[in-house]
């Protein structure tokens, strides 16, 4: 039998997201909002878990974290929540800050993208080869060096640059889509 140590989960309200967290110190609830927790979290939590070896503590704890705003991180409730299951779960993990919360986003899209990627190609059916973590990764890389090129010149380069393309600005970390990936 498994040993459930705690468990995270999110939660969806009137389209704001905000987070649970329970072990064997309490249940901590975190909004980015200031939300309060549902009134009824802890009979529901006890309801749902009865019967099982899991057991509820009687504590809630609402647990502050950074605040969104409408100026900064506006729209980021569903990423603040996760980050805040997975501090928790895996400790060592970056605290979610409204100022940074585009970056936030796009790692999570990133993340998703990855898992999604080696999901779908972590084995070889033709073959029944099971590609490594490394092969993988380096099967993405190429996969998407096919796609795009730099936006960026090298310094020599910069001089006759007429600003062609999709960009007429330099970025050493943006890239553009190769032509035929349109075609």
């Amino acid at each position: 039998m498994t040993k459930v140590e705690a468990i995270g989960f999110l939660i969806l309200d009137r389209g704001h997201f905000s987070a649970v967290w329970i072990d064997t110190h309490g249940v901590f609830f975190a909004d980015s909002l200031s939300h309060p927790p549902p009134d009824n979290l802890l009979s529901l939590l006890s309801w749902v878990f009865q019967g099982t070896s899991i057991v509820i503590p009687h504590d809630l704890n609402i647990v502050e974290v950074p605040q969104q705003s409408f100026s900064m991180g506006s729209g980021s409730c569903g990423i603040a929540a996760h980050n805040f299951i997975h501090r928790h779960a895996f400790g060592g993990v970056v605290k979610w800050e409204a100022e940074k919360s585009s970056t936030f986003r796009d790692a999570a899209l990133v993340d998703l993208v990855l898992y999604h990627t080696c999901a779908s190609q972590r084995s070889d059916v033709s073959t029944k080869h099971f590609i490594s973590p490394i092969e993988l990764y380096l099967r993405l890389l190429q996969m998407y060096a096919d796609w795009v090129k730099p936006c960026h010149l090298p310094v020599g380069a910069r001089a006759n640059h007429q600003g062609e393309g999709l960009y007429s600005y330099e970025d050493f970390n943006l890239d553009e889509p190769l032509v035929s990936h349109f075609e």
